[in-house]
Order: structure tokens, then C-alpha cells, then sequence
């Protein structure tokens, strides 16, 4: 073959390098693209999957939150088992104990634990523990119109009650020394006690109900009874929402009101209109089968939010004195027949309470559908209307204090004992339907 002919071959056919070229390059631009489609494909799923878990971190934070919320928050130190909403439900008010002499300093805090600070910050109140300060018992009451505080001492406290005006920070000496915690009337002119005497003569004690002016200068007592052997007294005035009435914790008739058959069994609660007429025991009649060996003396727990909102009936926690103060549960008394009816009957006790505890301190909440009580170192709530009881996870102790609803019936304030082991601490804990 000559050499012009190898030439015409070669350009006819091309060079076998040339072939091989043209051959692979189709093939490279293919791999590349499928290359190029793959990670183009791996990475919207790659975002799909980031998508799908940025749309379900926060339902997980959610559920952690409303897990969180069931439990109980511990916001200070407490001393006195004192302390109170303001009636805007935007601060707690409270006695801590002092760093320096353990004796007890008021403070106001924030629901979520924020803003703490000293009532008044200037000054103490001249209050001093004496004995087991675990015992001290300190009445405190934020009045209705939110710029002021009254608080008082109890046994084994020494000292008499002070009302602290918020906005000028200071403080009034009421002047009164008394058995029982005060607390202001719905219209906030007045705060109502029981002092407590004695009658040396007669060798009596006496627990008068005072009623006094905000800044002590009036003072009146609108009744007085009598009692021996003497006894502790648990429970302050409860006034009626409407302040007409007022719950006072008697066992018997007054000695400045007309007298009043004894009745069987005998309670320790009376009520009293508020200008001192009109005295009578709060329970007439009881559903319940007592039993028939001898007198019956029930006593008759209650704290300052145990109306109901439509000032209609109240709620107690009633014990068998005769018998070794055995619980008889929570009753629902009639201000109009002043019948009590059993709120927590078997089949609802059950629910949340074992046959031998003994629900304590109950309160009612603001919008009347729901009771929260202390039972056995746990906080339950009942639902009145649906009868239905629930033991609140809080994650610690309850004592027995009362569990104080917040304005908005949302969240409740109680005592437990300190996470230190020592004391005493002011707790939190939302509640939901």
C-alpha cells in the first residue's frame, strides 16, 4: 500500500487513538450526569429529612414542657407556712427565714421565680421564732385592692400583727395580738381576728372575733365565746365572698349573742353576720351515720378560701374528736339548709386516696368547679360537678398546708418539705383541666 493510500485511509477512518476518544467521551458526560443526579436526589432528601425533624423537635419540646408543668417548682425557702396571691395573681408574697438568725423576713417573688425581693426592703418586722421553728405558724394576707400586706405571728411566735403598704413601704402596728391568721374583707376596709384571753377569774379562755380598720385605728368586737379546757385554734375568720359573713372558729354560742340550743354533735365552726347578729353553728345536720355510743364533737377544718364563689356553700374537712380525730372526708355545707353532704364517697376516694388518708386544708377554686386538698403527703384536686379525683404529680412531699389557688385557677401554691432536708420550701404547680 503506498503511502498516498494509507492517507486517504487514515483520513477516511480516522486514527484509532481518535476513535477511541470520540467513543468515551459520550459515555463520560453520562456517568457524570447520573453522578450529578444522584447527589442532586440525595440531597433534597437529606432536606426532606431535616424538614421533618425541625417540624417535630418542637411538638417534643411541647410534650416536655407540659411534662414539666405536671411537676411541682420549688421557688424559696418558707417559714411559717405563710403566704399568699396578690389578687392580680402577679406575685407571691411570703416569709423566708433570714440568713443571718433564721427569723422570718417577708418577701414578694414572681410565679416563675423571677423579680424577687424584700417587703419592706428597709426593714424587718419584729418577729422572732421561739421553740421548733418548724412549728411557727405566721398568718399573712395580701388585701383586695393589691397595695397592701397584714400578717401576724402565732405560737410559739412573739408579736403582734402589722399591715405593710407596698407603694410607700411602710409599716402599722394594728396593735392586736391574736389566736388565728387575719384576713382582709372582700371590700379590703377591714381585717378580722380572733384574739385569744383568758379569764382568770373564771378560769376560762376566751376567742374573741375582732374586727379592725386597715390602718388600726377602729377596732370592734363583734363576739366572744368561752371554752374550757382550751385548745389550739387551727383555722382564722372566713369571710363570705360577698363580706357579709363571716366564718369564725367557735364551739359554741357567743356570750354577746343570743343563745343557741347545744346540738349533737357539736361543731367548732359558727358563722356570724358582720355587724355580730345572727350567730349559729355552721352544720345542722349531717349526711353521715355516726355512730351512736355517746356525744359527737367534730371539728371542722377550713381555711380562708373554702366558700365557693357564689358564696353558697362552703367547704370543710371533718374529724371525729371522739374517736381518736378520725377523718370523716370533705363535706359540702349549705349556707341556706346548713346540711353537710360527703363530697369524696367511696367510689370517688378511691380515685386518688387510700382508705386511711385523711384529706386536709381544702380550697376551692375561683371558678367553683374544682376542690384542691392535702392528703398523705399528696395534692389532689376534685372535680366537684363530675365527681372525679386526681392525685397531682408534683415529684415531692406535700405538707399539710392550705393549697392556694392563683386568681385565674390555673396554678396552685403549697408547702413541701425543703429539698435540703431541713426546713421547709414554697412550691408551685400548674393544674390543667
Amino acid at each position: 500500500m503506498s503511502g498516498n493510500d494509507l492517507r486517504e485511509l487514515m483520513g477516511r477512518y480516522g486514527t484509532g487513538a481518535d476513535q477511541t476518544g470520540e467513543a468515551r467521551r459520550p459515555r463520560r458526560w453520562t456517568i457524570a450526569a447520573v453522578i450529578l443526579a444522584v447527589a442532586v436526589l440525595a440531597g433534597v432528601a437529606l432536606s426532606l429529612v431535616v424538614w421533618r425533624r425541625s417540624r417535630r423537635a418542637p411538638d417534643a419540646e411541647t410534650s416536655a414542657k407540659a411534662s414539666d408543668s405536671a411537676r411541682g417548682q420549688r421557688l424559696a425557702s418558707l417559714v411559717g407556712y405563710a403566704y399568699t396571691w396578690s389578687p392580680d395573681g402577679k406575685w407571691i408574697a411570703y416569709f423566708a427565714p433570714s440568713a443571718q438568725d433564721n427569723n422570718p423576713t417577708l418577701w414578694r417573688v414572681r410565679p416563675d421565680g423571677k423579680g424577687r425581693r424584700r417587703i419592706p426592703a428597709e426593714m424587718s418586722l419584729p418577729y422572732r421564732l421561739g421553740g421548733d421553728a418548724s412549728r411557727a405558724r405566721i398568718g399573712l394576707s395580701w388585701g383586695p385592692h393589691g397595695t397592701q400586706l397584714a400578717c401576724g405571728p402565732a405560737l410559739p411566735l412573739s408579736g403582734r400583727a402589722w399591715t405593710v403598704d407596698l407603694d410607700s413601704r411602710l409599716t402599722w402596728d394594728l396593735g392586736v395580738q391574736y389566736a388565728a391568721p387575719p384576713h382582709w374583707s372582700p371590700d379590703g376596709r377591714e381585717l378580722a381576728f380572733v384574739h385569744r384571753g383568758f379569764d382568770r377569774a373564771n378560769r376560762r379562755v376566751s376567742l374573741a372575733l375582732l374586727l379592725v380598720s386597715a390602718d388600726g385605728d377602729q377596732e370592734r368586737e363583734i363576739g366572744r365565746t368561752y371554752s374550757w379546757p382550751p385548745r389550739q385554734v387551727q383555722s382564722g375568720p372566713g369571710w363570705a365572698p360577698d363580706g357579709k359573713r363571716i366564718i369564725v372558729p367557735w364551739d359554741r354560742a357567743p356570750v354577746t349573742g343570743s343563745p343557741a340550743a347545744e346540738q349533737v354533735p357539736v361543731v367548732d365552726a359558727w358563722l356570724i353576720d358582720r355587724d355580730g347578729s345572727n350567730p349559729h353553728p355552721l352544720v345542722a345536720a349531717w349526711d353521715y351515720q355516726f355512730p351512736s355510743d355517746g356525744d359527737r364533737r367534730i371539728h371542722c377544718e377550713y381555711t380562708h378560701q373554702c366558700w365557693s364563689p357564689d358564696g353558697e356553700h362552703v367547704v370543710v374537712a371533718a374529724f371525729d374528736e371522739a374517736d381518736r380525730w378520725r377523718s370523716l372526708g370533705l363535706f359540702r355545707v349549705s349556707i341556706t339548709t346548713r346540711r353537710a353532704e360527703p363530697l369524696l364517697p367511696e367510689t370517688v376516694r378511691r380515685q386518688c386516696l387510700s382508705a386511711d388518708d385523711a384529706p386536709r386544708c381544702p380550697t376551692w377554686s375561683p371558678q367553683g368547679g374544682r376542690i384542691a386538698f392535702a392528703a398523705a403527703g399528696r395534692l389532689c384536686v376534685l372535680a366537684v360537678q363530675d365527681a372525679r379525683c386526681q392525685s397531682i404529680n408534683t415529684g415531692h412531699q406535700v405538707l399539710n398546708a392550705p393549697p392556694l389557688w392563683s386568681p385565674d385557677g390555673k396554678r396552685i401554691l403549697y408547702a413541701a418539705p425543703a429539698a435540703s432536708g431541713q426546713g421547709t420550701d414554697l412550691c408551685l404547680v400548674t393544674v390543667h383541666k
